[in-house]
């Protein structure tokens, strides 16, 4: 295929970097409305990011004992007899 035919099938490379910047416009302008009709604010600070959940007296080790405990118990129960 030549150049002119890819062009003419394509179109330009400036209009089809101007059609994907419209689209990618008009994208960012319906999250906009979205977040809006949702009461969504955009984000401030990314400390507001920081979950608070951990209990400060558990510790990871803790959590991936029982989980892995938890893992097997069902892995022992699922097989057929």
């Amino acid at each position: 295929m030549s150049t002119e035919e890819h062009e003419k099938l394509l179109g330009s490379e400036p209009e089809a970097q101007a059609a994907r910047d419209e689209a990618r416009r008009r994208a960012h302008e319906r999250a906009w409305a979205l977040a809006q009709r949702r009461g969504i604010l955009p984000l401030r600070d990314v400390k507001e990011l920081k979950g608070d959940f951990w209990p400060e007296d558990e510790s990871i080790d803790d959590f991936l004992s029982w989980l892995r405990a938890t893992r097997q118990g069902d892995k022992e129960r699922s097989i057929p007899e």
